[in-house]
């Protein structure tokens, strides 16, 4: 049996999704995250200057963004949430532009595809800003 490779992942798995369907599904998994035990022990946690904050995907945003209001807070995760989604955009185009064979994972090489995994690592790398954010802001906020 042909299982097909996951470029996301860089594994085999007989799903692979499109970063607009990972982007979808995980909003899908945090939906209603804010009225969870964790993220009100998550804010608790950032408020509190001497705890030890292991959740936080990026500290250096937690310390950074110490002290800075809801309104400001807000405003920056809505950002990067405009931001992320136009990262997501741009990797699924690209990853739709491929041959079939670097798709399938049964190549890996030439220029579109090296366009794809760069596209691919900044949406990630943005992600984990983003998810910091939506972390330390409590909750996700309205974006137009």
């Amino acid at each position: 049996m042909d299982v097909p490779h996951d470029p996301m992942t860089n594994t085999a798995n007989l799903r692979v999704e499109t970063p607009s369907q990972a982007r979808y599904n995980m909003d899908r998994r945090s939906h209603g995250m804010c009225a969870s035990r964790r993220v009100e022990e998550s804010i608790a946690m950032i408020r509190d200057e001497n705890a030890v904050r292991p959740e936080f995907d990026l500290r250096p945003l937690v310390g950074l963004l110490s002290g800075v209001s809801d309104p400001v807070l807000e405003h920056l995760t809505v950002q990067a949430i405009k931001k992320h989604r136009h990262l997501v955009t741009k990797a699924e185009e690209l990853f739709l532009g491929l041959p079939e064979a670097i798709r399938t994972g049964r190549e890996t090489v030439g220029e579109d595809h090296v366009a794809y995994l760069d596209a691919t690592i900044e949406m990630h790398a943005q992600m984990s800003a983003l998810t910091t954010l939506l972390k330390i802001l409590g909750r996700t906020p309205a974006v137009q």
